[in-house]
């Protein structure tokens, strides 16, 4: 059976009013399939995003199984080329034309480059480039090529790319300025891939539009300054642009100039202010008064702000994502109307000194969610064999025991700040099958911690050092 590999670029240029229009109707019909209304910026055509919903779901939304849901990417802007977005499948019919087909003319003085590729091997070795030109809405040039070699395929999809650049505008890839800067690994002038500069603070030099996922993986950045040309940062969220790194960086700043972003003290939201992005981890800010213009706070926005201690949500906030204060250990009140939120999974897992108050209110809203420390001992009761599913946050001395009596492998799950020798005396004579010796770290397998095992289940033994089984049968008085 053939199995195909499909790829589409669309580019646009003309009227940067109209241009404009059409990225914001276009992006909210892409992103918002399922999306409730409220959740729309103001100012957009709301019956033209209906519209377009409506024919993209029944085209493709129902058909293909894109690789990257759209509710995760912005339809304009994460391709490294200005004005040009980028979708991936794979399925065995061609659906890209008509899936599309709902974006060209509809937008006057708009003009589209559609570019279709089939590039992945099939059981009959053929291999498609499309290309389509709509001007005004209607179809101005249109070239259609079938190729038995790879490697003719491969050259016609380059050679497609380059007229694509040049009918945009923009120099062909191999002419795009490069920046010397060697504390920066930069493609195409424009995709920081890497930064290899030392720790501490940060600028992001001209030019660069993409920070790609893990571009400063592991290293101890403060603060970071993004200028005027970036459009795009990380993967699924911000913090995965800092990788092993995240808990350093306390403050995000932003150009004036920057058509995509904002930052206020620290943090960084879209241009508008209507979606708040990210609270680096390291921020100092114990207190966060959300400003009234915020509609959305965005998936892992304040993940592991561990200082963080209250924070002021306003009613304009309708949509809190996904893991969006997970692990926020220090978070004590977040002061929120009782109008019902939409609220992500997992938006407050692990937040454990959550106050009672703040606790109803979600609850009332039905956030399902591990808060507190009760209801971690309520799942454990519930489900002993998922216990690596409890946040580290909520894994307290009450909670590990409660695992522990259930199942001796616990005691691999234990955080590091509870390990001792006292704990594991508790941990192996509260197991109630006598195996919780055999997961106890090897440096709290001590004497007295197996002899407390073996004087309560015999058959412990077995588990005991060999160095050890002579004084532990000793103390455990058995022979």
């Amino acid at each position: 059976m053939a199995t195909f590999g499909y790829r589409v670029f669309i580019s646009w240029k003309g009227d940067e009013d109209r241009g404009k229009e059409m990225e914001r109707i276009v992006g909210a019909a892409f992103k918002g399939l399922d999306a409730d209304d409220d959740f729309l910026d103001e100012g957009i055509d709301r019956e033209q995003v209906k519209t377009l919903r409506k024919e993209i779901s029944e085209r493709m939304y129902r058909k293909i199984p894109i690789t990257k849901e759209f509710d995760e990417c912005r339809l304009f802007g994460d391709y490294e080329e200005k004005r040009t977005a980028y979708f991936q499948w794979e399925e065995n019919q061609n659906f890209a034309e008509d899936c599309f087909a709902p974006l060209f003319g509809r937008f006057p003085g708009v003009d589209f480059w559609f570019q279709f590729q089939r590039d992945y091997v099939s059981s009959d070795d053929s291999y498609d480039c499309k290309c389509i030109i709509y001007e005004n809405g209607s179809v101005a040039e249109e070239r259609h090529e079938e190729y038995d070699s790879y490697d003719e395929y491969l050259e016609r999809c380059e050679q497609e790319t380059r007229e694509r650049l040049e009918w945009l505008g923009l120099p062909p890839e191999e002419e795009q300025p490069a920046i010397t800067n060697t504390d920066f690994k930069i493609i195409n002038g424009t995709i920081l891939e890497e930064y290899t500069g030392k720790d501490g603070a940060v600028v992001v030099p001209d030019g660069v539009q993409v920070i790609q996922e893990g571009a400063f993986r592991g290293k101890k950045i403060t603060s970071l300054y993004l200028s005027s040309s970036v459009r795009s940062i990380g993967g699924d969220h911000i913090s995965s642009a800092f990788w092993g790194g995240q808990f350093y960086l306390k403050t995000i700043e932003v150009s004036e100039q920057n058509n995509d972003y904002s930052g206020i003290e620290g943090i960084l939201y879209d241009k508008a202010v209507k979606t708040l992005l990210c609270c680096p981890a390291g921020s100092e800010l114990t207190e966060a008064h959300i400003p009234n213009t915020v509609k959305k706070i965005a998936d892992y926005a304040f993940d592991t702000c561990e200082k963080l201690i209250s924070v002021h949500i306003p009613d304009s906030v309708r949509s809190i994502g996904k893991a969006a204060f997970c692990a926020c250990t220090g978070l004590r009140s977040i002061f929120i109307s009782d109008t019902p939120r939409k609220i992500g999974k997992e938006a407050f897992e692990g937040c454990a000194s959550l106050d009672e108050e703040t606790c109803r209110k979600l609850r009332k809203w039905g956030y399902e969610g591990m808060i507190t420390q009760a209801d971690a001992l309520d799942f454990v009761r519930k489900n002993p064999e998922q216990f690596n599913d409890i946040p580290i946050a909520l894994r307290t001395r009450d909670v590990c025991l409660l695992g522990v009596k259930e199942r001796g492998g616990v005691c691999k799950l234990i955080p590091k700040a509870l390990q001792s020798e006292d704990f594991f005396i508790e941990a192996v004579t509260v197991n109630i099958n006598g195996k919780a010796l055999k997961y106890v770290p090897d440096e709290y397998r001590t004497l007295k911690v197996c002899a407390a095992a073996v004087k309560k289940f015999p058959d412990a033994l077995e588990f005991v050092p060999e160095a050890l089984k002579g004084q532990v049968k000793k103390a455990a008085k058995i022979k």
